[in-house]
């Protein structure tokens, strides 16, 4: 039953977390406070907010932003790093589906449909068995091209009769029913749930991070697309079996859903020149009078920069880091001594050092500790 106090909860946790500039923590904290899931609760908190901070999956997935409720119509639209743009575009909408993801996803379907087919609508059991009969053909057809590597089109993928008359299924419904019944989740976890009770002692082993179902959710996303837009490859795995790749080429069909709902996109960057790539990729469609760029100088005048490249340290010794060389016990040192000898020249202000990963920060510690480290120290606070 509906409790009334969740309402007041609602309003309350709104009241609340519209109240000042929060963060996903500060929500977080404010629900457990009062006793109310800070998710759900944040959602509802959406409709009066005037600002809306989003991680690129949730803004660039037209699936994401439907089920957070978030319109972009009228809105504006502020993409911040923007130089990362097209390449997030392309992995979100990319997506592999493996022979064994196949097999695993049959296996779910025919353990759930064995379970519940009683208590399933015809309509729900028509949905099931249209998606087993596509898990067959990609398996048929994956299994016939073992150790082979190459492209193939989803009317080649759908149009086998076959494998339960494939052709007669509308994909689009099928993709949808997938996105909204919560099948995914459902089969998978029954699955899980069986296993478990016939091996109660090997839990951690059958957790699993996505749904194998939802991966074949956004495989049929890829296969409605337009061939324009992407290509589907077929290719052995690391593990020796096959696996299906598509692949998102014309990112600007994507983009495009945003910039035609939102009031206006602003996209910027500190590296985004040459710009013109980033037009013909995400914008080839808008005309050049609906387009304002703006590019301001560098903060700093160029009298007071200062560009140099050090292939040598004071030593000699060539200070080259690729992989083969980022290790080298000398190199190491090179360039502790290097650091050091600009520590006892730059008299005035601090030095900021740049390097690779935080794995190789601990490295160049570890190796310093003893020869470099204290006599930096002596010079400066490290």
């Amino acid at each position: 039953m509906h409790d009334p106090q969740d309402a007041v909860r609602q309003r309350d946790f709104r009241d609340h977390a519209l109240a000042g500039i929060r963060d996903i923590e500060d929500l977080a904290d404010l629900g457990n406070s009062m006793k109310i899931c800070p998710y759900y609760a944040s959602r509802q908190s959406m409709k009066p907010t005037e600002i809306v901070t989003l991680p690129y999956p949730l803004l660039l997935q037209q699936s994401a932003r439907e089920s957070l409720g978030i319109d972009l119509t009228g809105h504006v639209v502020i993409i911040d790093e923007s130089h990362n743009i097209i390449d997030a575009i392309s992995a979100l909408h990319s997506t592999t589906l493996s022979l064994n993801q196949i097999v695993l996803a049959k296996q779910q379907l025919d353990i759930y449909l064995g379970k519940f087919t009683s208590r399933l609508s015809g309509r729900n059991k028509m949905f099931i068995k249209q998606i087993l009969a596509l898990l067959r053909r990609l398996e048929t057809y994956l299994t016939s091209q073992k150790g082979k590597t190459g492209e193939v089109t989803a009317a080649e993928l759908l149009s086998d009769t076959s494998s339960g008359g494939l052709d007669q299924v509308n994909f689009y419904k099928v993709e949808k029913y997938l996105r909204t019944s919560g099948l995914p989740r459902k089969a998978d976890g029954y699955t899980k749930y069986t296993e478990n009770k016939e091996n109660p002692t090997d839990k951690v082993s059958k957790q699993a991070s996505t749904p194998v179902l939802m991966i074949l959710q956004s495989f049929l996303m890829a296969l409605t697309n337009p061939r324009r837009e992407g290509r589907i490859f077929f290719n052995p795995a690391d593990d020796g079996t096959m696996q299906f790749r598509y692949l998102l080429l014309d990112v600007s069909v994507v983009f495009a859903d945003i910039v035609s709902s939102a009031r206006a996109v602003i996209l910027a960057g500190g590296t985004m020149s040459p710009l013109q790539s980033y037009i013909d990729a995400l914008l080839p469609q808008i005309p050049s009078d609906k387009l304002r760029i703006h590019s301001f100088p560098h903060i700093v005048p160029k009298t007071n920069l200062c560009v140099s490249t050090l292939s040598r340290g004071p030593r000699g010794h060539e200070l080259t880091f690729d992989f083969t060389k980022r290790d080298d016990k000398n190199t190491i040192e090179e360039l502790g001594r290097a650091i050091l000898g600009l520590a006892s020249v730059v008299r005035q202000g601090g030095i900021v050092v740049f390097v690779p990963s935080y794995s190789y920060l601990d490295k160049l510690f570890a190796a310093w500790q003893s020869t470099i480290l204290p006599k930096l120290s002596a010079k400066r606070k490290v």
